[in-house]
């Protein structure tokens, strides 16, 4: 009963221990982008060349804005935010998100309304996002669209002086 037991425990304990080193590498991959982008790109690259893990594909994206190619950054973060394995919506909101702001750095804020609106669909009630869509709308000169999201940001975010 024991030796069947041990395994099983440790079978119910890898995907909790797996998910960890998958977040602490990501978060290496971040630190990483701080200090050397570009390192952090390859670095990336070897991760999803061992298994193509979303938190692998979201350090290329990230490496890949800091390194000046917004569009392509905001694209990438964009397709793993409708990927199969992408994670529950609070992930996926939160790649759209990044996507979003990743398109107003390249100058395409009709890209990042789209985005943003979608990332609004799954977290509804963050009030950064209207302040973000706001912004993609000022680029855009719809000042009515921008107003709405901003009064929508100060609802949400009473207390917050930046809104």
């Amino acid at each position: 009963m024991r030796t069947l037991l041990i395994p099983l425990l440790m079978l119910a304990t890898a995907p909790a221990a797996f998910a960890q080193t998958e977040q602490e590498r990501l978060e290496h991959c971040i630190d990483q982008i701080d200090k050397d982008a570009e390192v952090a790109y390859q670095d990336g690259l070897t991760w999803m060349a061992k298994g193509n893990r979303p938190a692998a594909r979201h350090c290329t994206a990230l490496a890949l804005i800091a390194l000046g190619q917004e569009a392509e950054g905001a694209a990438r973060l964009e397709e793993l935010a409708n990927a199969p394995d992408a994670g529950g919506i609070d992930e996926r909101g939160i790649y759209l998100a990044q996507s979003g702001n990743a398109w107003l750095l390249a100058d395409m804020p009709d890209a990042a309304v789209i985005t943003l609106t979608n990332a609004l669909k799954l977290r509804p009630e963050d009030g950064e996002l209207y302040k973000d869509r706001a912004r993609a709308y000022v680029k855009l000169k719809k000042w009515n669209e921008a107003g709405f999201d901003l009064d929508s940001a100060i609802q949400l975010s009473a207390g917050n002086a930046e809104a």
